[in-house]
Formats: structure tokens, sequence, C-alpha cells
């Protein structure tokens, strides 16, 4: 449930689905802006156009009940899409909610991105997860990185999560900073649709590798497998 005055703030957020997944979500929404209330659906406007909305008068001028629903196939990534009302009060006459869902990569990398941003302390050892949302095996066959400093390690297979892998990274020790080009943490699979994983480090968020000097080879340095893989 959630009022009036403040639904412009409320979404429906269906988090993590499959691509085929089907979803629903009703949200109650409740007058309180003192004047009777007129809500009127104008429609969704969306990316993937996956969403629809049905919108129902539970109790006249008072409430009303919004069902918001997703249908597959969802593209991979972020669907999204923006519920837009119109209503017959001067000071909102109109506003939008809304609605959300995540289709996650058949081969997950959390982070996408490493950021090692000078102005903040540096956490020396980070975790890269690999994460298989799919339904066919594979197997992680090696793993390096590009700056002969880092120390990269495939850590043991956790019993109770074997669809995610684990890679530690440990930066250089001292004030270490990464170039514009970024360093690359390499991953290696025996994926036929991406045996190649490739995690840029880099200084600043939101920021995408300069080019790499011609005079700096692109050789990497390869890290340790945990026994058995």
């Amino acid at each position: 449930t959630s009022d009036f005055a403040d639904i412009r703030n409320f979404g429906a957020n269906f988090g993590r689905i499959t691509a085929d997944q089907h979803v629903r979500r009703v949200i109650r929404m409740t007058n309180t802006s003192g004047s009777p209330l007129e809500l009127k659906l104008m429609g969704v406007n969306q990316s993937s156009e996956r969403f629809r909305a049905e919108l129902k008068e539970t109790k006249p001028k008072e409430e009303y009940e919004l069902t918001v629903i997703g249908e597959p196939p969802f593209i991979e990534g972020y669907n999204s899409g923006t519920i837009m009302f119109g209503t017959n009060i001067s000071d909102n006459p109109a506003f939008n909610i809304g609605a959300y869902a995540y289709v996650p990569a058949r081969i997950e990398v959390v982070p996408p991105k490493m950021i090692v941003d000078p102005k903040y302390p540096i956490q020396p050892i980070r975790a890269l997860r690999i994460t298989n949302n799919g339904s066919k095996h594979f197997e992680i066959t090696s793993v390096s990185c590009s700056n002969p400093g880092f120390r990269i390690k495939l850590l043991p297979l956790n019993a109770s999560n074997p669809k995610t892998r684990e890679i530690e990274v440990r930066l250089p020790l001292g004030q270490y900073r990464p170039p514009e080009y970024g360093d690359i943490v390499r991953v290696e699979t025996n994926d036929a649709e991406r045996p190649l994983i490739d995690v840029y480090v880099l200084p600043r968020l939101n920021m995408e590798p300069a080019p790499r000097p011609v005079d700096v080879p692109l050789v990497f340095t390869p890290g340790t497998m945990s026994p058995g893989r």
C-alpha cells in the first residue's frame, strides 16, 4: 500500500528474474490529497515492451489498485518502464512510477569493472565472481593479469554455491594507481560462447579505458588455480 502523496517514489521492482519469467505485482494506492481524486492511467513508456499496467478504482475517489504485469521474453540486463498517470488535482496533474526487472547474463561477471580511485583508501584484496546462470556447465581454465604486480587466484569451489566461482585479486603493494588505459584481469573458460572474460581495473567510475600505448605491450602473468579447479 502506498499513499498518493509519495506514490511517485514507489515502484514495481521485480528484482532479478529469468528471461522467460512471468511477473505480477499489485500496488494499492490511497488518496491523501484532501480532495476527491480522479486517477487515470495514461500508459506505459518502456524500453523492452514487456510491462503492462491495469488500474482499478476500489473506493470511489479515494482508493485505487494498480496491477503491473511483466510478460516474457525479457531482454538481458535492465528492463524498465514508466507508468504514467493523470489526475484532477492541480498541484499533481501528472505523476509517474517505475517498473523494473533485471535479467542477469548467462555468464555473470561481478564486478564488470574494478575501480581503484586514489582519492579513497585502497582495498588491497578484491573479489571477482563469475556466476553461471544458465543450464550449460563450463569450467574456468586459467586466470591472469596484465600487471605482473597483481596476485590472482581462483579460489576452491564453494559447495554451497556451486554456480559461482570466486577469484581473489590482490593489488600491488604501495600506492598503486591504475593507468588510464587500465590493467586487465583475464579469465579464460572452455565455454564456446564466452571463452574470454576481461575485467578492466580503472582509476575512475563511469569511464572507458583509454587506448593502450603502442610501447606498452599487452603481456599476461598467470595466476594460481585452486586444486581441482
